[in-house]
């Protein structure tokens, strides 16, 4: 995010865009959805890398 947004003249505004993408990215993926589900099943949780 850094090479992304350091040339930008509202940089900051830009960092923190970038950052919610990934973000939603990140947090809306099956592992994401995994990691709950299984600690609540008491269970230990499949990664699928997705």
């Amino acid at each position: 995010m850094i090479y992304r947004t350091a040339n930008l003249p509202d940089w900051e505004t830009a960092a923190w865009d970038a950052n919610n993408e990934a973000l939603k990215i990140v947090f809306t993926s099956e592992d994401a959805k995994e990691g709950p589900t299984a600690f609540a099943e008491k269970r230990q949780p499949v990664w699928k890398g997705r």
